[in-house]
């Protein structure tokens, strides 16, 4: 209980993708790099805009105990079977557990390189768009759901400060997540 008074969310970066993917790393080639760099950049992108979701969320609270969103179990831009991680556990534990794999996001460019459900949008990368799919579970108070997924998809601000870094500062809104498919499961207390 002292713990939960002490922080708005429960979270560990070891379950968000793409935290400990730089461990270790080594320089294969220029183009590799750009790439991986480039393809995590996306990624981190929309990790922050889940992170702004839970913490638009939270805003107005001290305390797990009051939040609407109580714990963010995982952001994961592969399947379990994709990369390797094992889901179980136990009691306030991590349900995923870290391989080694180095995985990355995945850019969608067609039904085979989807890993949530068949896009209903229609929506494969293209000459406009960039598409990446990926997989968030929170455990979140029952009357939020509908509210969570509605801020997950709302248009989120983003600062630009030209494409070299100093231009003068812009502000710019952003929509980037449609939520395809969702589970709600009830926690046993």
């Amino acid at each position: 209980e002292d713990k939960a008074r002490g922080v708005r969310v429960y979270a560990s970066p070891a379950d968000l993708d793409g935290y400990s993917f730089w461990t270790d790393w080594k320089f294969e080639d220029k183009d590799t790099s750009l790439r991986q760099a480039w393809t995590w950049q996306m990624g981190y992108w929309i990790l922050e805009d889940v992170i702004d979701t839970v913490e638009a969320m939270n805003r107005d609270t001290s305390s797990v105990l009051e939040a609407p969103v109580k714990r963010i179990m995982s952001a994961s831009f592969t399947t379990s079977s994709q990369s390797g991680r094992k889901v179980g556990g136990r009691r306030g534990k991590s349900k995923r557990q870290l391989s080694n794999a180095k995985t990355m996001p995945v850019y969608v460019i067609n039904q085979d390189t989807a890993i949530a459900a068949p896009p209903c949008t229609g929506r494969f990368c293209n000459a406009d768009l960039d598409v990446m799919h990926f997989s968030i579970s929170v455990v979140v108070d029952a009357d939020q759901v509908v509210p969570f997924i509605q801020e997950l998809c709302s248009a989120k601000t983003h600062k630009f400060y030209g494409w070299d870094g100093k231009g003068d500062e812009q502000t710019f809104k952003h929509n980037q997540i449609t939520a395809l498919e969702t589970n709600v499961t009830p926690v046993d207390l």
